[in-house]
């Protein structure tokens, strides 16, 4: 969730970016742009699925009490960015139209070579594949939100799919057209490159760092046994001792209940078999009553 945060962020600021600038970004760019915040997406609907399904549908936080369950703020951002998506949907379709090959001025076409049939007529084809991905993407990223738990395989495979489409669609756009563009070099380090290496880098430390502490809760549990669990955010190595004496603890009172709740067995069963020694006895005396003698009823 932290990572899905952080490129939400990045993704509706790169869409808000792309809108204000509108016509003065050329059509290669903004198509480089819809690639880019494609990725976004397919993180939020993966995020969102691993979210929506837990008990934060209800929370139990007072202040959340008197708001809907679906309009918590990781709802609302996701919100956003779906119109914000819808937006630069529209608007690159709007461009597509725009499509020319004989324009005088630069930045109304593309070099589409692996980017569709070499029949295939532009910018048609070019308009059907934003629309169907982005309806693919919208509907996944709704559906990630609102759908039941017994969906979530399915959309995490429907998300899924679109990485290594958009991620292929990327590569392919810069590689076939970079060596046409005019200007200062794509390629150079800069705010932008320096930006994206920052957020990967927590990206990979905020991994790294859940992927050791999931290893060593593992190993815990096979050293300790279940009671490992009552300390997750105890993780210090120096604490094994303490943890330990804890462990031991737990296993003694436990001891200890089992021990009494054996003794208080045999007691219930000593009284009983008492209680039924009484009644026999009781029984016995009845049949050895006065009346019941020979000589009483002779």
């Amino acid at each position: 969730m932290v990572g899905n945060d952080l490129q939400m962020i990045t993704g509706i600021a790169l869409i808000i970016t792309a809108l204000a600038h509108g016509h003065a970004i050329d059509l290669y760019h903004t198509r480089l742009v819809f690639e880019t915040v494609s990725f976004v997406g397919i993180s939020n609907a993966a995020a969102l699925v691993c979210y929506t399904f837990t008990n934060t549908k209800a929370p139990k936080d007072r202040l959340h009490r008197f708001m809907p369950a679906h309009w918590t703020p990781r709802f609302r951002v996701s919100y956003l960015f779906a119109v914000l998506f819808l937006a630069l949907t529209i608007f690159l379709e709007i461009r597509l139209d725009e499509w020319s090959l004989t324009a005088e001025e630069p930045g109304f076409c593309y070099v589409t070579t692996g980017l569709s049939m070499s029949s295939a007529g532009h910018p048609v084809s070019d308009k059907g594949y934003v629309a169907t991905t982005a309806i693919w993407l919208l509907l996944v990223m709704l559906g990630a939100l609102f759908c039941s738990a017994k969906f979530r395989r399915p959309l995490l495979i429907l998300s899924g799919l679109q990485f290594p489409l958009h991620l292929y669609m990327m590569i392919k756009l810069r590689i076939e057209n970079q060596p046409y563009l005019e200007g200062e070099s794509e390629n150079a380090w800069d705010f932008g490159q320096t930006t994206a290496t920052i957020l990967l880098g927590l990206a990979i430390g905020q991994l790294v760092h859940e992927g050791v502490a999931y290893l060593k809760f593992e190993n815990g549990l096979k050293k300790y046994g279940p009671q490992y669990a009552l300390f997750p955010d105890d993780r210090d190595p120096e604490s094994g001792t303490l943890l330990e004496e804890g462990f031991r603890a737990i296993q003694e009172v436990k001891r200890g209940i089992d021990n009494t709740r054996d003794t208080r067995d045999a007691r219930v069963g000593r009284a009983s078999d008492v209680e039924r020694h009484g009644e026999s006895s009781e029984s016995h005396e009845l049949t050895r009553t006065p009346e019941s003698t020979p000589e009483n009823r002779a």
